[in-house]
């Protein structure tokens, strides 16, 4: 996953993301001649939500990071990921390098452990709390895990000294992890 990521340049990233752009315009396009306007309307606001999403999270001067979400979907895994940002944007580039570290961890053991022939969704949330000035990233799934125990054990062996790591839930369909900068 990583190596690939390292070899793409600046044509193969706009060939991506072009073929995005592409599929949504086919979306709008096929429900426009059907005549099917409310979700035409619903289309566009889900992508304009995902603009901003994405104008967020690239605003958190997280590049590592970002660029791992942006483009993990790309790789064609047995995992969806989506990801949302919530509260006031700010300069979290102090802890990009460990949470982008945990997070490719994270989604490499997790393309071991689901069930392939499942479908399975992580959303990954930021979410910033202003008045606090917390970081704390929460990893939700939902799909079919096939060694929930593998992940559960990579996840309490995993050390930082940046991120304390919490698993809130963790069963065979879903799981709840929580990490923190530790302050």
């Amino acid at each position: 996953m990583a190596d690939q990521r390292e070899r793409w340049g600046i044509v193969e990233v706009l060939s991506h993301s072009r073929h995005d752009w592409l599929n949504k315009l086919q979306l709008i396009k096929g429900h426009l001649s059907l005549k099917k306007y409310d979700r035409v309307k619903e289309i566009i606001d889900e992508i304009v939500m995902e603009a901003e999403q994405e104008s967020k999270l690239c605003h958190l001067k997280m590049p590592k990071f970002a660029e791992l979400l942006l483009t993990y979907n790309w790789e064609g895994s047995f995992l969806l990921l989506d990801y949302e940002v919530l509260g006031k944007v700010c300069d979290c580039s102090r802890i990009d390098a460990e949470i982008h570290r945990f997070t490719a961890a994270l989604l490499c053991m997790m393309d071991q452990c689901v069930d392939q022939t499942a479908e399975n969704h992580l959303t990954i949330t930021v979410e910033l709390t202003e008045n606090q000035n917390v970081i704390r990233f929460f990893y939700d799934f939902n799909g079919i895990l096939s060694d929930d125990d593998l992940l559960a054990k990579s996840l309490h062996e995993y050390s930082s000294e940046q991120i304390d790591v919490q698993v809130v839930h963790l069963d065979t369909y879903e799981f709840t992890i929580m990490a923190e900068e530790i302050r």
